[in-house]
């Protein structure tokens, strides 16, 4: 199953994060961290495009879409903070993780 809408919104939520580190790498915020905001404008496009489409994407999703989401996201999400990017990707992972408890779930109940 394509999880196409779903990554694209986990992309631009890293790249937000990302940013975020990178603006306030030393301290301040001024005009010379526009240019960090040109990724997440690159990636707000396609995340917002289709998004209404996430919630059938995640509730066809199995157990190995869960997990390739999972994957996709320790690979988009890198922060110079090591611990807070385990941390981060840890509530992610439980977050996903839900939907693929309610997944078997689902085929329980059948």
């Amino acid at each position: 199953m394509s999880l196409k809408e779903t990554k694209e919104v986990i992309k631009l939520m890293c790249s937000v994060l990302q940013t975020v580190e990178k603006v306030y790498e030393d301290g301040s915020i001024g005009i010379g961290d526009l240019g960090h905001l040109m990724p997440i404008v690159k990636d707000a496009i396609p995340a917002f495009k289709d998004m209404s489409l996430i919630p059938q994407e995640l509730k066809k999703a199995s157990s190995e879409d869960i997990k390739e989401l999972i994957d996709y996201t320790k690979k988009e999400f890198d922060l110079k903070n090591d611990d807070l990017e385990e941390f981060i990707e840890g509530i992610i992972e439980i977050a996903l993780g839900f939907v693929g408890v309610f997944e078997t779930f689902k085929t329980l109940r059948n």
